[in-house]
């Protein structure tokens, strides 16, 4: 069941008018602190925002007998906050029922964005369980940034995880975004050599081959952003020692962290993605590549 308190703008390309944003509204830090991260963005690129709240993800409606009023109190609320912020950005409100994670995929899925807050903080942070933003992102089929509920702006690098498939839609969308920030741009790739069965490194060859390969796709990805964006400052970096160490690392200083994930696949052991969306040290935008799911 879906409650659309006013109507819907379509969504349009970036190139033929405003971004729309689907931003997930609830009653937490998180979702304040991306609140913030739009405004900062909305400095740059004019958008139109609908904010959606599910019903049931709102922590005081589960307190309380009258959810659905709490739920549309709360987009209004964000709606009002995000309208003195942001005072050029058309905004509608949307409440819905139903799977919070689901529910906000089919909202977004003609959107260019989503964006919403992560809370992974308190007692249970240390423990390897998914938190709901996670859980959203890893089934996302739009571009969807997840903000940390500590985050405050900083002028830093955008950085792009790039893999050997889908590496181009991701550089594509953290270069577009690095440009149209004033932001630098780093590309970075993973290239923790494997070991045999007998525990036996690889030949010296192989691992330089290895590294070769690694090197000339970003060598690619880089020349294929700096054609897009002439005048775009692209670095790039070959992380030995893991790549989830080495994006968190980054992501302390950086403006936000792009990574690809494949469109609806859902978690899979020893993700990337999920290894940098549980300890976030700043906004992650997750990026789908490949067919839905």
């Amino acid at each position: 069941m879906t409650s659309v308190t006013q109507p819907r703008s379509p969504s349009t390309p970036l190139a033929a008018g405003p971004e729309h944003v689907v931003f997930a509204a609830d009653d937490s830090f998180g979702a304040v602190a991306a609140a913030s991260w739009l405004q900062e963005r909305a400095a740059a690129l004019p958008m139109t925002i609908e904010v959606a709240v599910v019903e049931g993800h709102v922590r005081a409606a589960q307190h309380h007998g009258t959810p659905h009023r709490i739920g549309e109190g709360v987009a209004w609320s964000m709606r009002e906050h995000l309208q003195a912020c942001i005072p050029g950005a058309r905004l509608t409100v949307r409440t819905m029922t139903g799977d919070v994670a689901h529910s906000l995929r089919s909202a977004a899925s003609d959107a260019d964005l989503l964006v919403l807050g992560c809370n992974r903080n308190g007692f249970w942070k240390h423990l390897p369980v998914a938190t709901r933003s996670t859980r959203i992102a890893e089934i996302a089929v739009r571009p969807t940034v997840v903000v940390p509920a500590h985050w405050t702006p900083r002028r830093g690098d955008v950085v792009a995880a790039v893999a050997s498939h889908g590496g181009e839609a991701v550089t594509d969308w953290a270069a577009s975004e690095a440009a149209a920030m004033g932001r630098p741009l780093v590309l970075v790739r993973g290239n923790l050599l494997p070991w045999s069965a007998g525990v036996t490194a690889l030949p010296v060859d192989d691992t330089a081959l290895l590294d070769e390969v690694d090197r000339r796709l970003l060598a690619t990805l880089a020349a294929r952003a700096r054609a897009a964006h002439p005048g775009l400052d692209v670095r790039t970096e070959l992380e030995h020692e893991g790549l989830v160490p080495g994006l968190v690392e980054l992501g302390g200083t950086a403006a936000a962290i792009v990574i690809g994930t494949h469109q609806g696949g859902g978690p899979r052991l020893g993700s990337v993605l999920r290894g940098v969306l549980e300890s976030p040290s700043c906004p992650v935008v997750v990026v789908p590549t490949g067919p839905v799911r």
